[in-house]
């Protein structure tokens, strides 16, 4: 990233607390209306084209996409990342994050991406963070000696994306070392890095008082927020995001930071189609 690009988003950024103190002065945003901005993660429409993604982003009103990186923005393919950012800006849209699939592991020789390749797809991407995992294995299945390992990787990673000025952020997942709070806990407290955060998400089978305090728990590093509902049924059981309003207005309250700028991602809708995005979209704006 360019020493002109790292300032013109700078001066976006006052601009936007500018703007936000305002409004809020006069009234005109609601109780969640902090520095969260509303956005999709590009894998909810994986099966359709980067234009068909960016023109639902555009028609529900929402304001960022994460690009994937496994069909939407391929790890290492430049050209490919280049047009992509090109196309979202020329939308009045922002690059949210890339969200790539790199796990801290090493080469498996089955395709799993190359950090270089990551970073370098970011860059090109012109996202302000990346989206990582950390490996496939909870805290507490993991051995010790992988855990190093996969934190190692890790210190490694986030040290190079700082070096081009980007955010790395950690996958709040199922069957990685962010699963259980103490896996989040140490792998937070082993990297102290600065450029290092983590994203949130509700974890399934949990109830809203867990999940509140899991986030309060990630509140000092958390960049963004991916946003669902889901049913008792868990993936395949999606629900409008309209039936989540009040666990949302709970959630959101909590991680609104007048001092950090986040974005809540929409992630999974019902049967993956662009209509559903864009009613989800327009209920999220309701809430921000």
């Amino acid at each position: 990233m360019n020493a002109g690009a790292t300032f013109a988003r700078s001066g976006e950024r006052v601009l936007f607390r500018i703007i936000r103190l305002k409004v809020v002065s006069a009234g005109i945003l609601g109780p969640n209306s902090g520095m969260i901005r509303s956005g999709l993660v590009s894998i909810t429409l994986r099966q359709q084209s980067t234009a068909v993604v960016i023109d639902t982003v555009a028609e529900a009103g929402l304001q960022g996409i994460e690009w994937g990186g496994d069909v939407h923005v391929p790890h290492g393919d430049l050209k490919t990342a280049e047009a992509v950012g090109e196309a979202t800006r020329g939308a009045g849209i922002e690059v949210a994050a890339y969200g790539s699939y790199y796990r801290c592991e090493a080469p498996d020789g089955k395709g799993a991406p190359e950090p270089k390749a990551v970073l370098d797809s970011a860059e090109a991407l012109g996202a302000p963070s990346i989206r990582i995992w950390a490996g496939q294995e909870t805290w507490e299945q993991m051995g010790r000696s992988d855990r190093i390992a996969v934190m190692r990787r890790m210190e490694t990673f986030v040290e190079q994306a700082a070096e081009r000025g980007l955010l790395v952020a950690l996958e709040y997942h199922r069957n990685t070392l962010t699963q259980s709070e103490e896996g989040v806990r140490q792998v937070l407290k082993g990297i102290q890095h600065p450029q290092l955060k983590t994203l949130w998400q509700p974890m399934p089978g949990a109830d809203i008082a867990e999940n509140l305090r899991r986030l309060e728990a990630v509140l000092p590093r958390l960049l963004n927020v991916h946003v669902f509902q889901w049913g008792p049924g868990g993936f395949q059981d999606r629900r409008p995001l309209e039936e989540g309003r009040d666990e949302w207005s709970r959630y959101f309250s909590l991680a609104n930071s007048e001092d950090s700028e986040r974005w809540a991602l929409i992630e999974f809708v019902r049967d993956d189609l662009p209509r559903n995005v864009i009613e989800d979209g327009r209920e999220l704006l309701r809430w921000l």
